[in-house]
């Protein structure tokens, strides 16, 4: 996703080599300055949080190739985004009001309903990633503005996210951007873009608190911003 232009590159994976190779067509145009792309765990809808207020639905067909299905227009600026595991529910970030958004996803077009518009699920300021963990217990928003992360825990019934008790952010580097979980989930790593290092936590499995590591500083190149494991 080129972030500046709104162009959506895609690319089949070669199974033996993992090599990428362009669809046809190569790309498709969406809005620019959108950086919230999420995929549902069935990937059969993908969608795409823009700094304008948007969210851009796609679906994806069977041979891959993602089309433009809606587009919702909130009149509010949006970044990250996230889906459960179930698949029901998205949660996106307000930067301007600071704040989370949920929508219910129909199953079958991938329309979007906000949920408990009433109820505001508030971040600190400027909101940029959300994550869940595997079991849905948990959230994290990293707070670009605040250096901090901003932690809460899942209601089950209805997703809404509840401020974890008595802490509900830990500090992060200056200009924490991502946030992303080793594949046991026992650690936590945020991208400080602004200073060029990662932040490490440990995960409290019940409680959902981050606790940073000794050696919390991790140097990475220069302005890191995304973080992923294998």
């Amino acid at each position: 996703l080129d972030t500046m232009t709104g162009s959506l590159s895609m690319f089949s994976i070669e199974s033996a080599t993992g090599i990428l190779s362009p669809l046809t067509p190569p790309s498709i145009n969406t809005a620019s300055f959108c950086i919230g792309l999420t995929l549902s765990p069935n990937a059969k809808f993908m969608y795409n949080s823009c700094i304008d207020g948007s969210i851009i639905g796609y679906t994806i067909e069977s041979n891959g190739l993602a089309e433009v299905s809606f587009m919702l227009n909130l009149q509010k600026g949006l970044s990250g985004a996230t889906i459960n595991q179930s698949g029901s529910i998205l949660y996106t970030l307000d930067v301007y009001n600071n704040e989370a958004l949920m929508f219910a996803i129909g199953s079958e077009i991938g329309d979007l309903t906000q949920l408990n518009p009433q109820i505001k699920i508030s971040t600190q300021r400027t909101p940029l990633s959300i994550r869940l963990n595997k079991t849905n217990d948990f959230a994290y928003v990293t707070n670009l503005d605040s250096n901090s992360i901003s932690m809460y825990s899942v209601e089950k019934d209805s997703g809404i996210l509840i401020p974890l008790s008595p802490e509900s952010s830990i500090a992060t580097g200056t200009g924490p951007w991502d946030i992303s979980f080793d594949p046991s989930e026992k650690f936590a790593y945020v991208t400080n873009a602004n200073e060029s290092t990662l932040s490490a936590y440990s995960v409290n499995q019940v409680t959902g608190e981050l606790t940073p590591l000794a050696e919390s500083s991790i140097p990475t190149g220069e302005g890191a911003r995304i973080i992923v494991f294998n």
